[in-house]
């Protein structure tokens, strides 16, 4: 496991890692607390075929744990660590707004109240029953 700073990016490799290094490498690199689900298991290769940035890692993290079956569910300041198919249990803060500009950059399960304008309860009701 080898990971080099050039310039304020990174590069990254990793051979046959343990899944839970790889984590605690990444969340020292990007500051984050977590817990890890004891069904979290794996291993980890990749290369990075040039530099990448900061803002970069976490979506490379979450690729990482998604091919393991797993994804990173935030849930107060600390992620958790967790099944993938478990993650539909957890509690997801609602973001407000109408401007998908203002969600989070970061990839994870999101839900937006915006508020209704120019549409009656009937309409939305009508739109909504199909889900």
């Amino acid at each position: 496991m080898r990971v080099e700073r050039v310039a304020g990016q990174l590069v990254l490799n990793f051979d046959n890692a343990d899944l839970l290094d790889v984590l605690r490498t990444f969340a020292d690199l990007l500051g984050f607390n977590y817990v890890v689900d004891p069904r979290a298991k794996g291993s980890v290769t990749f290369h990075t075929s040039g530099r990448i940035s900061k803002e970069d890692l976490f979506p490379l993290l979450q690729e990482i744990l998604r091919l393991n079956g797993l994804t990173a569910v935030k849930v107060g300041g600390v992620y958790e660590i967790i099944p993938f198919g478990d993650a539909k249990g957890k509690p997801v803060s609602p973001d407000v707004g109408k401007d998908p500009k203002e969600l989070p950059a970061e990839e994870r399960m999101v839900i937006q109240v915006a508020r209704l304008t120019y549409l009656t309860t009937a309409e939305i009701t009508k739109i909504i029953r199909q889900f």
